[in-house]
């Protein structure tokens, strides 16, 4: 007997571990691939980003025998076709840095999305990124109060991808633990693949010296936790909204949409576009405030906002929330933008072309993202999706006259226009800015802590609905141009904060 209850532990841990490895395995956001050190003063960082990218661009596939295939896009930005995305320089302690990212994607992944369900489309697809940064170890020493080391300050080119292993461990966690681990030994073969495919062609495609990465900093610092992904429940993660509107009318309203939001947010002298100025103002005085003591004035009449006066943080906690509502609040429920948000490309992620992904990108809250480091690029840009769905009780939102508490019967006329029959509809939902920051910006949150950086860290944790807002707001406009009626709850700050 004892012998039988031994084996059942010894099978129970070796067996069902992994089965839950994705849920209690801490993991990094990122994994540096590998890095080159350069001299800046007869390097061009930009240049050798571009030719990177190209580099393994062209070559990933075949690398791969095909497993991999890159995403390209005639639907998007120019020039087409867009299979390569070149983040907005950014200045980084002191320094212009630069970014470039391919994503991929594999008839597996297809496969996936396939079977559980298109919610996960905005998961994908995998990203690969090139870029620009120096020792982020040594900027941060140098600038620790009371520092006495100086560390000379190199330059680097990494290589990074975003961590299927996150993925897995944050989205895929309320599934069965059969699917939880077919996702998981999945995930762990797509970071393998990855990291050693990417590694070839940097090898046997470049002349440059490329190196392992031993600074953790750039892999995200901090390990997401078990408790990380507790605090944020997945139904908040992957918001969703069903509309009674076909997939491709929603998403092409949605597409055309954001290009039209984004032509009135950038043409001088329009109300979106001082609106924009305003914002940027607001964002960029509240995260350049260093003392919370002392009192803090912004006065943006001349842009047509308020003139804004705290006597302190505090102060501002407390007044911050109405401010946000009654600035943005009626554009938001006017289903119009503060930013002008650039629609980059849509895709499908599955075999049949039921479930797309809509790729937007802020210039303005991405350089707010990156100012941090641009080792955070792959989780950009934003992603919102769109997946054929199914209205079970079609009476509730047809046109009908027929009451729709009222069962269908004998009574009703043959050609009653009343449909009883599940009809196509369409689900929206999106990788919630909260996830991102709370995932993918941990070392940030944690940085501002031990630098005592309160108001950056207050504006950080109130930016994820703010950005929630402004997508919410571009759907809630793409639905009104299909004339449906669903509408994105939007956040109401003075409600939650």
């Amino acid at each position: 007997m004892k012998k039988v209850l031994l084996l059942i532990v010894l099978l129970t841990f070796g067996f069902v571990q992994p089965l839950t490895a994705a849920t209690f395995t801490n993991e990094y956001p990122f994994y540096v691939v590998k890095q080159i050190e350069i001299d800046r003063s007869v390097q061009d960082p930009k240049e050798i980003i571009h030719h990177v990218i190209e580099v393994l661009r062209e070559n990933i596939e075949q690398s791969s025998w095909g497993y991999f295939q890159v995403i390209s896009s005639n639907d998007g930005m120019e020039p087409l076709p867009v299979n390569v995305i070149h983040c907005p320089p950014n200045w980084v302690n002191g320094q212009l840095e630069s970014a470039s990212q391919i994503e991929l994607i594999s008839d597996k992944d297809r496969q996936f999305i396939q079977d559980l369900g298109g919610q996960y489309g905005v998961t994908l697809p995998w990203n690969i990124s090139v870029f620009s940064t120096s020792d982020m170890l040594a900027q941060m020493i140098s600038t620790m109060p009371n520092s006495e080391f100086e560390i000379p300050v190199k330059n680097y080119i990494m290589v990074t991808i975003g961590n299927p292993m996150l993925t897995s461990k944050v989205a895929y966690r309320d599934l069965d633990w059969r699917t939880n681990m077919e996702i998981n030994q999945h995930m762990k073969n797509t970071r393998t693949l990855l990291k050693n495919n990417v590694e070839r062609i940097l090898t046997n495609r470049t002349n440059y010296d490329w190196k392992k990465n031993n600074n953790p900093m750039y892999n995200g610092m901090l390990k997401v936790t078990k408790k990380d992904v507790d605090a944020l429940p997945a139904d908040k993660l992957l918001p969703e909204l069903l509309v009674s509107k076909g997939k491709d009318d929603v998403a092409s309203a949605y597409t055309q949409y954001v290009r039209k939001m984004y032509r009135w947010c950038t043409y001088p002298g329009t109300q979106l576009n001082w609106i924009s100025k305003m914002t940027t103002a607001f964002f960029d005085a509240m995260f350049s405030w260093e003392d919370p003591n002392q009192p803090f004035d912004l006065d943006m009449s001349d842009m047509g906002g308020p003139a804004i006066h705290f006597d302190n943080l505090e102060d501002a906690k407390t007044k911050i929330p109405a401010l946000l509502d009654n600035m943005y609040g009626p554009l938001w429920a006017g289903n119009m933008v503060s930013q002008p948000w650039q629609y980059m490309r849509r895709f499908s992620v599955d075999f049949d072309g039921d479930v797309d992904v809509v790729e937007m990108y802020s210039a303005y809250f991405a350089d707010i993202m990156t100012a941090s480091g641009f080792h955070h690029a792959p989780a950009l840009p934003c992603m919102v999706g769109f997946r054929v769905g199914e209205i079970p009780d079609t009476c509730n939102s047809c046109d009908c006259d027929t009451p729709k508490d009222e069962e269908p019967g004998d009574s009703w006329p043959e050609d009653n226009n009343r449909r009883i029959d599940p009809v196509q509809g369409s689900f929206i939902n999106m990788y919630a800015a909260e996830g991102t920051l709370r995932f993918a910006f941990k070392d940030v949150t944690m940085m501002m802590q031990m630098m005592d950086m309160p108001v950056q860290l207050y504006m950080f944790q109130i930016f994820p609905d703010y950005i929630y807002n402004e997508l919410a707001a571009l759907a809630n406009g793409a639905i009104q141009q299909t004339g449906r009626p669903e509408r994105f709850e939007l956040v109401k700050f003075s409600e939650k904060y």
